[in-house]
């Protein structure tokens, strides 16, 4: 019990030393990992930056995204450890299902072609962990937790690549009749 009461102190001392700022995250690649008939797995890299003296450590991720109801992609247990002012490497595995892809796809890109700006995304995500707070002299954690989150956001299209996907469509067309 006297261990639990001084790493619980230790992580509400690190938490409460300063004001604690959101971490920066960034694209960096896609990696495939394996193809077979039903899906593809890729690895989704990302990279992190925590401006904070402190780290987190012990926490990990799982997410399913939905578009109109219809699951695009999936990935489990992605282990999140942000280093105290540094950049970190995350790496998102991702089941990219084929009939799942293809039934969001067709609708989404339709919407696309008449100009939608954004597809809006379902985010399903579970954080659990034993979240643990460190710095160079000391670290704390508290207790075990599992935590549900559900949110729609709408994901701007990069205008570019759309343009150029729209007119290799509409010259495709052209050909054809």
């Amino acid at each position: 019990m006297a261990g639990l009461f001084l790493s619980s102190c230790s992580f509400l001392n690190l938490a409460l030393s300063e004001k604690l700022k959101a971490p920066d995250f960034a694209y960096v690649r896609c990696e495939v990992m394996g193809v077979n008939l039903t899906q593809t797995n890729v690895n989704i890299v990302l990279s992190a930056y925590n401006p904070n003296k402190v780290g987190l450590k012990n926490v990990s991720l799982s997410y399913e995204l939905f578009n109109e109801g219809k699951r695009f992609l999936k990935g489990n247990d992605i282990k999140v450890e942000l280093k105290p002012q540094d950049t970190s490497r995350i790496t998102v595995p991702a089941e990219v299902v084929y009939r799942e892809i293809i039934a969001v796809v067709g609708p989404e890109a339709e919407k696309i072609l008449l100009g939608q700006k954004a597809v809006p995304v379902r985010i399903d995500a579970v954080l659990t962990g034993n979240p643990t707070l460190y710095d160079d002299k000391k670290e704390g954690s508290l207790i075990p937790f599992t935590l549900k989150v559900s949110r729609t956001e709408n994901i701007p299209l990069p205008r570019d690549q759309m343009n150029k996907l729209k007119d290799k469509a509409i010259d495709t067309i052209r050909r054809k009749f």
